[in-house]
């Protein structure tokens, strides 16, 4: 017995090949895996993305008004519910209500520990 020899991706080359053959006869592109990073989407994620982006870049908060913007994200993911303002602004003070708290914990811990060494 002798071992087989891989083809290609796991085995598969030539049938993947064929198939990508097949669709673009037809006029379809078959959707590549971009990498392994790729986050997958969730409204709850892209409404944080939004918050989040709002925050760091000091971008007003109705900029998902922005006509451009809502293209934007039309074109990348057709269908895509763009939040009202007011929920990213919600969105923003839940994070920040959340965020505080974190920041006072870590300063409670930071000076328990300070006055413990000395």
């Amino acid at each position: 017995m002798r071992a087989r020899k891989k083809g290609g991706a796991d085995g598969t080359s030539n049938l993947q090949k064929a198939a990508d053959a097949c669709l673009r006869k037809q006029g379809i592109e078959r959707q590549k895996n971009t990498s392994a990073d790729a986050i997958p989407y969730s409204e709850s994620g892209h409404r944080a993305l939004i918050a989040i982006r709002c925050a760091k870049q000091s971008r007003p908060i109705n900029s998902v008004l922005d006509e451009d913007y809502r293209r934007e994200v039309e074109m990348l993911r057709p269908g895509t519910k763009v939040p009202h303002p007011t929920t990213v602004q919600r969105d923003l003070i839940h994070i920040y209500e959340h965020a505080s708290i974190w920041v006072v914990n870590y300063f409670l811990v930071y000076f328990i520990w300070l006055f413990c060494m000395k």
